[in-house]
């Protein structure tokens, strides 16, 4: 099977091309500037230095494929969540880049399946265990174009018997090259630590190697529609902050 990625530099992306790869899969990934090539190569994939806006380039490379993994996203640092327009660049690669893709991979005609990694980071009030019926919290308004990714997939796959759109519902990554777990722990160390949630709200994590693996599992076994929650830990947001912030005078609750 030969399988397109998109984001296959991020934490996620370069673990799950380079395991696609050892499983013996022709791994096709998007790359955008030298360096992104060199590091797709020594993950051992085949860098497509394309323009994801050019839908004929975009599809012919697609013609050669049978999958496409969505894994391209941005977070920001964490003391920027706040900010005005932080998450513009965010809601663009999900919005645009999810479209142009979609519309290429319809022009190909040989993309069957589409698979999507969705976040959700918080669900209802003292949640102790997580599965694909919970109700998130109230979505935030940076959930939008992760949601109308979601109604991309499902349309591509409605359109056309025997397709396949797998989303699979992940929480906050996390591990020792996590950017994100690296910033807060720089925040804490200093003497600052943000909630971003009410304390009784369920904060979902799933290790970055758990979600490298329901990655590469799903590319063969995820039927079509929502999968998931997959291997997240809940903790009330209450919990994890007081963890965090062990170590400082004044607890955030």
């Amino acid at each position: 099977m030969s399988i397109f990625v998109t984001g296959a530099t991020g934490v996620l992306g370069r673990p799950v091309i380079r395991e696609l790869g050892e499983w013996g899969y022709r791994v096709h990934a998007l790359c955008r500037s030298p360096s992104d090539r060199s590091t797709i190569i020594r993950q051992g994939a085949i860098p497509e230095e394309i323009d994801p806006g050019d839908s004929a380039a975009l599809a012919a490379v697609l013609e050669r494929c049978d999958m496409i993994l969505l894994l391209a996203t941005m977070i920001p640092p964490s003391a920027a969540l706040e900010l005005p327009g932080i998450w513009k660049e965010i809601d663009r690669v999900r919005r645009d880049g999810m479209a142009a893709i979609v519309q290429a991979a319809r022009r190909a005609g040989s993309i069957r399946t589409l698979l999507y990694p969705s976040i959700s980071y918080f669900y209802g009030d003292g949640a102790h265990w997580l599965d694909a019926g919970m109700t998130l919290t109230a979505p935030a308004s940076f959930q939008k174009s992760t949601r109308d990714a979601k109604a991309r997939i499902k349309a591509f796959t409605d359109e056309e018997a025997g397709r396949r759109g797998v989303v699979l519902r992940f929480g906050a990554l996390y591990g020792p090259v996590s950017p994100y777990d690296l910033q807060r722990l720089g925040m804490t160390r200093g003497g600052a630590f943000v909630p971003i949630a009410a304390p009784s709200s369920a904060r979902s994590t799933i290790r970055i190697e758990d979600a490298v693996h329901a990655v590469v599992r799903a590319v063969e076994h995820a039927p079509t529609g929502l999968a998931g929650p997959v291997g997240i830990r809940s903790a009330l947001e209450k919990t994890t902050c007081c963890h965090a912030t062990s170590g400082l005078v004044a607890p955030p609750y």
